[in-house]
């Protein structure tokens, strides 16, 4: 997805997978999804919920967070005025409403403790965002960030609970879908543009990730975005 997520549930329970990580929502939970997070959702039971998807350059190299028992008088009342916002807004683009819901991820992280990624991380997500057209190592990161590609490795991964390689490949699976979802371009070229130069492994990685080929993907998914 290239739009990052907030989803508030007021009742029942759902399910998400998001980077291949299991989250369950109960009544008055709320997950914040970055993005470029390969996610899906289902629905449990009933549920009533409200989601938002917006651009979010603030909090895009953050990880998915839950928050469990958010919803109170305060979330309730910032919930409220961003969709009544949204009724009368073009929706993700408009400034008033990524406002409200910059208000609104504010004051889950004030109720959870006010969450902060480490700004090694942080340099590390922003290189891989610049670069997802060419092949990235441990040594590039290493190289750029002057830390042991061991040191980046571990402090990756106690922050987001998933290697940096990983991560890299969801960014590029993620990337790859959304360019299959919206060019005509080559199926090839698509995977040459995110740093594959063997089609036949990106096609693997892409079938792993996703559960589908990169051709059935875009039958399915073409112009839906």
């Amino acid at each position: 997805m290239h739009y990052s997520e907030i989803t508030v549930i007021f009742s029942g329970q759902m399910q998400y997978v998001i980077n291949g990580k299991k989250f369950v929502l109960n009544s008055n939970d709320v997950i914040y999804i970055p993005y470029g997070s390969i996610r899906d959702r289902i629905s449990k039971t009933e549920v009533d919920y409200v989601s938002f998807n917006f651009i979010d350059e603030i909090n895009e190299d953050s990880s998915a967070i839950l928050y469990l028992n958010a919803v109170n008088s305060v979330i309730k009342n910032l919930i409220t005025t961003c969709d009544a916002v949204r009724e009368l807004t073009s929706y993700r683009d408009d400034e008033r409403l990524l406002l409200l819901l910059q208000c609104l991820i504010k004051q889950l992280n004030f109720q959870n403790g006010d969450i902060k990624t480490n700004p090694l991380v942080l340099k590390i997500k922003k290189y891989i965002r610049a670069n997802l057209n060419k092949k990235i190592s441990l040594t590039d990161i290493s190289e750029h960030t002057f830390f042991s590609p061991v040191h980046c490795e571990k402090l990756f991964r106690k922050e987001t609970n998933t290697s940096i390689i990983d991560y890299v490949i969801n960014k590029k699976i993620n990337e790859a879908q959304y360019l299959l979802m919206t060019e005509p371009t080559d199926i090839r070229k698509i995977a040459e543009k995110i740093g594959f130069d063997n089609y036949n492994y990106f096609s693997r990685l892409f079938k792993k990730r996703t559960g589908f080929t990169p051709s059935q993907y875009k039958k399915r998914h073409i112009h839906t975005v």
